[in-house]
């Protein structure tokens, strides 16, 4: 029987150049990155709302139904904790050199002995695999539909006036009209330290693009990833208050990745 649920699949981006040009042992180091933070597991007595995950590969699928026990009597939000848990993935994976791309997707999905099928697991993985294209983890196009129509993906304390104040949040709408998690900016404020934690982060992140850009600067298709992601950290960084940058010794000129030379 099928279940509704919130099915993510993520990968690494570029794994097929990785396994072409990086050893093994880098290779597995990665995929434990990728297990550790995409796929962690948790005792569900002590959180009953952590998704079932699954790591295949490179490939990390998590599973959040909407009917379990905990969530239909509480409700807490579910929706919104799955996109805040990839804000923590992402971000974790970034500083640890690893950059993904993925994709959210809802209905309906079976889960049984560890067999995993349906049509949210198909869509999750064809979202994935033919619309995320750069390191973005994409929630598909009928998440408000989704939102309007299943009350257990909201929290029942929230009308959906504000739910949607909480998921925005943590998602921005691309060029192409596709939402994705807006880790950049949505982390700040789950860092232990938001204001210069948050300025060694951007930094970590700057210095991540700017050395893919020029390992990859004779790979067209590698680098047009590459590029999509400094477009996206510039339009955060450009965001930024200047006097808060300036309080921390920089500027938006010293944290963008663009026209640095």
């Amino acid at each position: 029987m099928y279940r509704k649920a919130i099915v993510t699949f993520l990968d690494v981006l570029g794994f097929r150049s990785l396994i072409k040009n990086e050893t093994c042992d880098s290779i597995d180091s990665i995929l434990e990155k990728m297990s550790k933070y995409a796929a962690p597991i948790a005792d569900p007595d002590d959180d009953p709302y952590h998704p079932v995950t699954t790591a295949f590969s490179d490939c990390v699928m998590r599973i959040s139904f909407t009917d379990s026990k905990a969530n239909s009597d509480y409700q807490i939000g579910l929706l919104f904790y799955e996109l805040l848990a990839l804000v923590h993935a992402q971000s974790e994976l970034i500083d640890n050199d690893v950059i993904v791309r993925g994709a959210v997707a809802f209905g309906d999905i079976s889960y049984k002995n560890e067999r995993v099928f349906g049509p949210a697991m198909v869509d999750a993985y064809e979202l994935e695999s033919s619309k995320a294209v750069f390191p973005r983890i994409i929630i598909s196009p009928t998440w408000m539909d989704v939102l309007k129509s299943d009350r257990l993906i909201r929290s029942k304390n929230h009308t959906l006036k504000e739910e949607l104040i909480y998921i925005n949040k943590l998602i921005r709408k691309d060029e192409d009209g596709l939402y994705f998690i807006d880790y950049i900016r949505a982390i700040r404020s789950e860092l232990d330290d938001p204001e210069a934690g948050y300025i060694s982060f951007l930094k970590r992140h700057q210095r991540l693009i700017k050395n893919n850009l020029k390992k990859h600067v004779t790979q067209d298709r590698v680098l047009e990833k590459y590029k999509w992601l400094s477009r996206y950290h510039d339009e955060l960084i450009n965001e930024l208050n200047e006097d808060f940058l300036e309080y921390y010794g920089h500027s938006k000129k010293s944290l963008l990745t663009a026209d640095l030379e």
